[in-house]
């Protein structure tokens, strides 16, 4: 997940110049603008990141962004093969297949 890479960076990064704007990280080089407003926005939605007005702007003007002292959210890792079991069950659908028996063929005499 790339935004939360993105967002471990400018953890670190605003942990050294705090108070800063995503203008600011996103000249340091390590990320696009786009890639910066997106990892701020990610570490404000967990918590990690509050939005302070800079002094003498109106409420459109610059953000600067401070720690609140929240980690970062763990990544949850996801089973990479998925599994219908549940549902399955739900609908009364088995999960093993049951094993039929085959009768003998007309046509050749074998069985099928």
């Amino acid at each position: 997940m790339k935004v939360h890479v993105n967002a471990n960076k400018a953890l670190h990064w605003l942990n050294e110049h705090q108070p800063a704007s995503a203008g600011q990280l996103a000249s340091t080089g390590m990320m696009s603008r786009r890639e910066a407003a997106d990892a701020i926005a990610y570490c404000e939605r967990h918590g990690v990141f509050k939005r302070v007005n800079a002094r003498g702007s109106n409420s459109a003007g610059l953000h600067l962004y401070v720690l609140t002292g929240r980690p970062l959210p763990a990544v949850k890792q996801r089973s990479t093969e998925p599994c219908f079991d549940a549902l399955l069950t739900a609908w009364g659908i088995a999960t093993v297949p049951p094993v039929l028996t085959a009768k003998v063929s007309s046509r050749r005499g074998e069985n099928c």
